[in-house]
C-alpha cells in the first residue's frame, strides 16, 4: 500500500467516512474508483486525536453503492493516535 507524503483536497475531491475511517477520493487515475485514508482532525485543537484503538484498513471500501480501492494512507493520517 502506498503511503502518501501529503494530501490535498481539491474542489472536485470528495471525502466520506466508513466504519470510523475517513477517506478521500484519489483522482490521480480517473479510470478507477480509488481512495486514500486521511486524518480525522479535531476541530478543537487541530490535532489528529480522533483515531484510537486497533484500526484495520481494508483493501476496498463500499460507499453509496460504489466499491473503492484503498490505494494509500496519508503520511500524517494517524499522527497523535494512541
Amino acid at each position: 500500500m502506498l503511503v502518501m507524503s501529503a494530501y490535498y483536497v481539491s474542489y472536485a475531491q470528495s471525502t466520506f467516512e466508513e466504519n470510523g475511517i475517513l477517506y478521500m477520493e484519489d483522482l490521480s487515475d480517473v479510470s478507477k474508483l480509488a481512495v486514500i485514508v486521511i486524518p480525522k482532525t479535531s476541530p478543537i485543537d487541530g490535532n489528529n486525536t480522533l483515531y484510537s484503538g486497533s484500526i484495520t484498513i481494508p483493501a476496498h471500501v463500499e460507499h453509496d453503492l460504489d466499491i473503492y480501492e484503498v490505494v494509500g494512507i496519508a503520511q500524517l493520517a494517524f499522527k497523535g493516535k494512541e
